[in-house]
């Protein structure tokens, strides 16, 4: 590949690590099956990836990161790498919560279609369940960012034109309460970093510092 060529790089670390890379219209991507805390592998699938297109890691020029909420060490290092990015090869950062992604693979494996309004539960920390409310239109976008909610608060917060995304691991507790209510109760669709590069998507630009990813015991989980 040129040397000129500019590439798309995007990182997914709140749950399962994966990395996609988009280079002259070729979308390529990678994933460790491993638990998110092996972020250390996170070199070596970039490295894979630069290798399948011939090219150099200064040739990064955009870095697309899901910034959670989820795994400290794997948002963490996800970040780190975006904003060496960032500083050593000029790329540019866009950002985009892993509730969005979650929403744009359920609109890719027709659980969801556009026009419904989703919530996407995930187990915080202190007993503490994480909510984000997303509308799907032409794109997916948050109309309610993540917070922490008690139980009797999520219950309070649920309506019946409401489909649930649920995490895989969410307490049965809350999961038998939901189940009450007169909504829909999916469980969320497996994600990664190719949901970045959706055209349902639209991520934001981010500074290079300052940007904090959400960690499910973040000062948003208080």
């Amino acid at each position: 590949m040129a040397d000129g060529t500019r590439i798309a790089l995007g990182i997914s670390a709140s749950g399962t690590l994966s990395c996609a890379m988009l280079a002259e219209g070729q979308m390529l991507a990678h994933a460790s099956h491993e638990s998110p805390r092996s972020a250390g592998m996170l070199a070596t699938l970039v490295e894979k990836l630069l290798e399948q297109v011939d090219a150099k890691p200064e040739q990064i020029k955009e870095v697309r990161i899901d910034i959670g909420p989820g795994s400290y060490t794997g948002l963490r290092a996800a970040l780190a790498f975006a904003q060496i990015a960032g500083n050593f090869a000029g790329a540019s950062l866009f950002t985009a919560t892993s509730a969005e992604l979650v929403a744009i693979a359920a609109l890719e494996t027709g659980l969801v279609d556009a026009g419904d309004s989703l919530l996407s539960l995930r187990d915080g920390t202190r007993k503490l369940v994480l909510r984000t409310e997303l509308r799907v239109a032409e794109r997916v976008a948050v109309s309610d960012a993540p917070r922490a909610h008690q139980y009797h608060q999520l219950i309070e917060s649920i309506r019946p034109e409401h489909i649930i995304l649920a995490d895989a691991g969410l307490r049965t507790a809350v999961r038998a309460r939901i189940e009450a209510l007169d909504c829909k109760l999916l469980t969320a669709p497996d994600y990664g970093a190719v949901q970045l590069f959706s055209p349902r998507l639209a991520p934001r630009s981010a500074p290079i510092e300052g940007l904090e990813p959400l960690y499910l015991m973040g000062s948003y989980a208080e």
